[in-house]
């Protein structure tokens, strides 16, 4: 009676479809797990989601365990693929995983927290980029290093952000050149230790070199 029950409010939280009975029946779940269909979904693929929940009696989070692809014609997984030490994150349990083009190459690809970065907003996401000749998705190294990434699909790069402490921030922004991500831009700001300026320095990548340019403004006093 009680799994029926879990079941029933389980399915509240997505549509009752075909790909959502596929989903529950994917890995054999343990202690605290779930699997969860994503409203995220590409036109030919959504994407199931092994979580393991947190509840402390305060917020309740999820840790991705594994992520299955499900071809929207078979309703079977195309491809699996495992996460490990992965941190629980406090969202949504069907909107955990993103998808986009995040190389700009014409195909869709996903993303999904792993790291909350600890205190301050340092947040690292695992990006899977889709090759389009094996149809999978692999991992890219480089985006899931990157703190705090924000796509700009207008001028097609990505951002990066880093804050250490009170008092220093950085950013770096990248594109696409061939199957690499090339730094295209640089900021650093760092407020003097006497806390009155704040000084900050911008690179720029001209013809395969950086430009510097550096400032020195006062801080706003609260």
């Amino acid at each position: 009676m009680m799994m029926n029950k879990f079941i029933f409010s389980f399915l509240l939280l997505i549509p009752f479809n075909a790909f959502a009975w596929s989903c529950l029946q994917q890995t054999p779940l343990g202690e605290n797990e779930l699997n969860v269909l994503q409203m995220a979904s590409t036109k030919t693929q959504n994407f199931c989601l092994l979580l393991k929940k947190q509840d402390d009696g305060v917020t309740l989070k999820y840790q991705v365990q594994k992520i299955d692809i499900l071809d929207n014609q078979s309703k079977k997984i195309v491809q699996s693929i495992g996460l490990k030490d992965t941190d629980f994150v406090l969202m949504e349990p069907n909107q955990i995983l993103n998808v986009d083009d995040y190389n700009f190459d014409g195909s869709p690809d996903i993303s999904l927290p792993t790291s909350d970065g600890g205190i301050g907003p340092n947040n690292i996401n695992a990006f899977f980029i889709f090759d389009p000749k094996e149809h999978k998705y692999n991992l890219n190294k480089f985006l899931s290093e990157l703190s705090q990434p924000v796509l700009n699909k207008k001028e097609k790069y990505i951002e990066s952000s880093f804050r250490d402490g009170c008092c220093s921030r950085y950013t770096e922004r990248y594109k696409v050149q061939g199957n690499n991500f090339v730094k295209i831009y640089t900021k650093t700001e760092n407020l003097t230790d006497d806390g009155k300026y704040i000084e900050s320095s911008v690179g720029t990548l001209v013809k395969g070199h950086f430009k510097y340019k550096v400032n020195k403004i006062k801080a706003p006093q609260d």
